[in-house]
């Protein structure tokens, strides 16, 4: 389970690889954020920056780097009331991963963790 990293280090990445299951950020669609009016300068500063949270961009990324090690199965999770939607986060995220010539449903597989719902339940065996 991996949030509130901000930027995914090389690090953190590594300590990821082989999950049989990842819980992931996907916290903010960068657009979104910025255009948010609610939210001042200051604190869409924090969100943005490497001790902030990490954008679907990003966390598609991020399992495009992963999927090399193994990981089958992840959850995008963390997601933020005001600057994002389940439907984006998935769609950011699997629109990353076919930039990569993998294709969700079948190189991987994703879901997405709901705020207010009992989502799926998974076995690890």
């Amino acid at each position: 389970i991996t949030t509130d990293i901000g930027k995914m280090s090389k690090s953190i990445a590594q300590k990821l690889e082989g999950s049989d299951i990842l819980y992931i950020e996907s916290n903010h669609d960068e657009n979104m954020l910025l255009n948010n009016e609610k939210y001042t300068a200051a604190l869409k500063n924090r969100i943005l920056s490497p001790r902030g949270h990490l954008c679907n961009r990003d966390c598609g990324l991020t399992l495009a780097y992963l999927i090399k090690s193994g990981v089958k199965q992840a959850v995008l999770c963390h997601l933020s009331e005001e600057n994002n939607t389940p439907l984006l986060a998935y769609t950011t995220v699997k629109k990353v991963l076919k930039e990569h010539n993998i294709i969700e449903g079948v190189h991987i597989c994703v879901d997405v963790a709901m705020q207010h719902e009992i989502g799926t339940v998974f076995e690890i065996q």
